[in-house]
Order: C-alpha cells, then sequence, then structure tokens
C-alpha cells in the first residue's frame, strides 16, 4: 500500500469533509454545492495557468483524433488501404487535419488526411496520393512519437494514446509527447499512467520524462457521479491531465496536494484552500 504523507493526509481529510459539507456525498443528482474559491498562491499561478493551457490542448488534440478516427475508419470499410500505424495532428484555430500513417522499411507514408473545421461541420476523409510523403516536420514528429512509445516507464495500460505538441507551447526546443492510457472498459477513469516525454528536434532522443502519477489509479464513473477526487504527490498544483480527465469525462475533479485542495472543472482551476 502507498504511503501518503502526514502533510498530504491532511489535505486529503480536509478535501472529504469540504466536499460533504458542499453535499458532494449526498446525491449525484444534485451534485457538489457552490464551493468559494480562495486566493491561488502567487508561487502557483503559473503553474496553475499552464495546466490549464496544456490541458486544453491535450484535450483538442485527442478529441480531433478521436473525432477522425471514427470517420476514417467508416471510409476504410470495404478498401484494401495500407494498415495504419499512427498518426499526427495540426491544428490551426478551430480547424485541424489528422494524418494517419503507415509505416515500411521504419518509415512512415500517408494514408488518410482527415480535415475538420470546427465541431459543428462533419470531418472529411482524403485518401494520400500514391506518391506523397511526409513533410520534414512531420516526419522529426512521428520519430519523436516512436521514441516516446519506446521510452522504459511503468505503465498503466497495455495500450498508450500519444498527443505530439511542439516543444515552444512549453519554451521548449523540439516535442513534447504525451503518453495516454487506454482502456476498452467503459465507465473506467484512468487516473494514472500519464507521461509527458521531451523529445529532441530530430525526434531520436528522450530529453527529460515528466510523470504525473506515482501509481496506476483508476477510478469508476459510476462511483463518482458527482466527480472525482483523489491525492496528488508529485506537484504542488493539478497538472494538466486532470484538465483533460476533467473535459474528457465531464465531470469536475477534486484534487489534494500538499498545498492544499483543488477543483478542475473543464479547464477552469480553483484552489478550495487548505487546513489550517
Amino acid at each position: 500500500m502507498q504511503r501518503i504523507e502526514p502533510l498530504l493526509w491532511r489535505t486529503v481529510l480536509w478535501l472529504m469533509a469540504v466536499l460533504f459539507a458542499e453535499g458532494f456525498f449526498v446525491s449525484s443528482a444534485t451534485g457538489a454545492g457552490p464551493i468559494q474559491p480562495k486566493p491561488i498562491p502567487r508561487d502557483l499561478v503559473q503553474a496553475v495557468e499552464s495546466a490549464r493551457r496544456m490541458g486544453q490542448l491535450l484535450y483538442l488534440y485527442d478529441n480531433d483524433t478521436a473525432d477522425a478516427s471514427d470517420a476514417a475508419q467508416e471510409f476504410a470499410s470495404g478498401r484494401r488501404d495500407p494498415p495504419v500505424r499512427g498518426w499526427l495532428v495540426d491544428r490551426d484555430g478551430g480547424a485541424s487535419t489528422v494524418t494517419f500513417f503507415g509505416e515500411q522499411g521504419g518509415e512512415p507514408f500517408p494514408v488518410y488526411h482527415v480535415h475538420m473545421q470546427g465541431s459543428s461541420a462533419a470531418p472529411v476523409v482524403e485518401p494520400a496520393g500514391s506518391e506523397e510523403v511526409p513533410t520534414s516536420g512531420q516526419q522529426s514528429m512521428w520519430k519523436a512519437r516512436k521514441t516516446a512509445l519506446s521510452t522504459e516507464v511503468s505503465r498503466c495500460s497495455r495500450a498508450y494514446n500519444t498527443v505530439v505538441l511542439p516543444g515552444d507551447a512549453l519554451k521548449l526546443p523540439g516535442w513534447l509527447v504525451y503518453l495516454i492510457p487506454a482502456t476498452a472498459e467503459p465507465g473506467r477513469i484512468l487516473v494514472g499512467g500519464y507521461y509527458r516525454i521531451h523529445i529532441s528536434p530530430q525526434g531520436d532522443k528522450v530529453l527529460s520524462v515528466t510523470p504525473f502519477s506515482k501509481s496506476c489509479l483508476a477510478l469508476s464513473a459510476q462511483d463518482t457521479a458527482a466527480g472525482a477526487y483523489f491525492n496528488h504527490e508529485l506537484s504542488d498544483a493539478p497538472t494538466e491531465t486532470h484538465v483533460f480527465l476533467s473535459r474528457l469525462h465531464r465531470k469536475p475533479m477534486y484534487v489534494a496536494t500538499r498545498r492544499g485542495a483543488w477543483q478542475v472543472n473543464g479547464d477552469t482551476i480553483t484552489f478550495l484552500g487548505s487546513p489550517q
């Protein structure tokens, strides 16, 4: 059993008391009552803003991939196209293109482009030309994706999805590859097992590995109808994965850290305070 340090355990108990007082445990139909926010500690403001912004990106890229995958699978039905080995997302404002790649001799080649213009328009699938090759940027991103997937980390799922972002999203060179644990079980919330792998501009070297949890915590959506609550030991504020989870499962995440308790509701992060 994982040991929780006394300060964090005190915050966990305090958070549970706050949620109980707000009606969190009373009825999943009404959900939690209004919670009065507290000022975010000044030394955590930048981290909270980064988590909000990166979590939003993470969700948008992953959601684009899910929608594009459905469209590509429907389009591919009955066709004899090469098997798809992965994907890359290119976003420009509200529009995005998800390119699905095959692979031959270790090198990627485009199979489909799925174009999406916002959430209201249906995806448009375009088969790649027979002589089409990846751009140099796509080649680097593809290599970064493969490098990240081959990195030795403690995994919490047999299958992982990826989101590849340019490093300048965090004012870093190279690429940021997020490893997202996947599950085929409906109603299962995977809280643990996420990683951010910082990869060199050429895509061939791991520069750093950032884990977002210390365990493979998984929760039942049925048991967390009004929101999920859990402790987080690796940082003093919520991270982008908590924003991602809240948006993905459409419910608040209540996170206890050493500095206090937090509510993550979509891309809004609220500091609830800390035990006195």
